[in-house]
């Protein structure tokens, strides 16, 4: 919208009240009321060419220009890169939707389970990932109709993945009943487990397991707090799918 006169010169649009200061070839763009009051300060020097007010012999003060020009750069620098660490914290992570062909699991609300998972997430030692499992507070949630086992390895699973814990969410069926859901994770030094953090419906804390994930096998928790609770088997696993 704007001509380039010469360096020194500023240029208003009459038709889209624009002011563009021109200064060694740096622009910038003024509008309405603060453009005005300069027009009224220097209407003595003011041209009207029909399309243009051109205003001469404006004096500039270098310093402010320079300190102008270095603020806006600095102003788009802290932009792009606002924009590009955005982008490139979404680049860092992913959701999975658990679901087989186009059949999804689903929390107590009825909406897809939703693991987030963490690109700079890395498997822990045995000890790291019971350290932080008894430091996890969603096993003190009550299990109700609205807050199931499916919710429970939702939430541990994306804590986990928060603190930088590679975590799996694992569903479960069993021959008889209905099925569960629990956790996994890949340790360094004892390979993958399986950790069970659903609550009880009656608040209380302790609820964190482990457990031993086998076809065919009766699914029995052991409590990482023991002799505090023990557990009674809750079926024979049909199947179990993994899901990281």
């Amino acid at each position: 919208m704007f001509q380039r006169i010469s360096c020194g010169l500023s240029v208003f649009d009459a038709e889209t009240k624009g002011f563009s200061l021109v200064s060694k070839g740096f622009h910038l763009f003024r509008r309405d009321s603060h453009l005005l009051q300069i027009l009224e300060r220097h209407k003595e020097g003011i041209i009207f060419d029909g399309n243009y007010f051109i205003e001469k012999n404006i004096k500039f003060d270098r310093k402010r220009d320079e300190k102008m020009k270095s603020s806006i750069l600095l102003c788009t620098v802290f932009v792009l890169w606002g924009m590009c660490s955005g982008e490139a914290a979404a680049a860092q992570i992913t959701t999975v939707n658990p679901h087989i062909g186009n059949t999804y699991e689903v929390g107590a609300d009825g909406q897809k389970i939703s693991l987030i998972n963490y690109k700079n997430a890395s498997d822990p030692t045995y000890t790291k990932l019971v350290e932080f499992i008894k430091a996890d507070k969603t096993d003190e949630r009550l299990y109700s109709s609205k807050y199931v086992c499916s919710d429970f390895a939702e939430t541990v699973h994306n804590n986990a993945e928060a603190t930088g814990i590679k975590a799996a969410w694992v569903s479960i069926d069993f021959k008889k009943g209905i099925g569960h859901a629990c956790n996994a994770f890949n340790t360094t030094d004892k390979g993958l487990v399986f950790i069970d953090c659903t609550g009880s419906s009656h608040k209380s804390a302790g609820w964190d397991t482990t457990v031993k994930l086998t076809v065919g096998k009766k699914y029995k928790p052991n409590s990482l707090y023991s002799p505090i609770y023990t557990y009674s088997d809750m079926g024979t696993v049909r199947k179990y799918c993994i899901y990281w």
